[in-house]
């Protein structure tokens, strides 16, 4: 198998174009469920700046959702007491979701190679179905 490098972005790096894998999405999840230490214990990232990002919503998108510093936040989701915390995108080829229960302690990172797939519904019928076991 030849090794081949990633494709440049062009426009799509404007709007983030973050390249990522399922594991090093759910430990970024972890900096915010861990007040930005990392799974060896040092802290590398401030935690009231992780906390800022999706603590104080401003922006509503829907009738129970906000944006707040590129986090969609929905606060009581389901009047379950539990506050979403998500993020999707996608670019040619590729869609993606990925957020978080801060409540739950859970990280939940949906990444696909078709362009298409409506990532953040399977995200939150992942999420749902968590919610339902625990």
């Amino acid at each position: 198998m030849k090794s081949r490098a990633w494709p440049a972005l062009g426009t799509y790096e404007v709007g983030g174009g973050v390249r990522s894998c399922v594991l090093d999405l759910m430990k970024y999840g972890q900096l915010f469920l861990n007040d930005g230490k990392a799974a060896d214990g040092r802290q590398i990232a401030p935690a009231d700046g992780l906390r800022k990002m999706w603590n104080s919503p401003m922006y509503p998108v829907d009738r129970k959702g906000c944006y707040h510093f590129a986090l969609k936040v929905t606060p009581s989701y389901a009047d379950l007491g539990v506050t979403l915390v998500e993020h999707s995108g996608s670019q040619p080829g590729v869609s993606s979701s990925f957020g978080l229960i801060p409540e739950k302690g859970i990280t939940v990172a949906v990444l696909t190679n078709v362009s298409e797939i409506p990532a953040s519904a399977i995200w939150l019928a992942t999420v749902n179905t968590a919610l339902v076991w625990l």
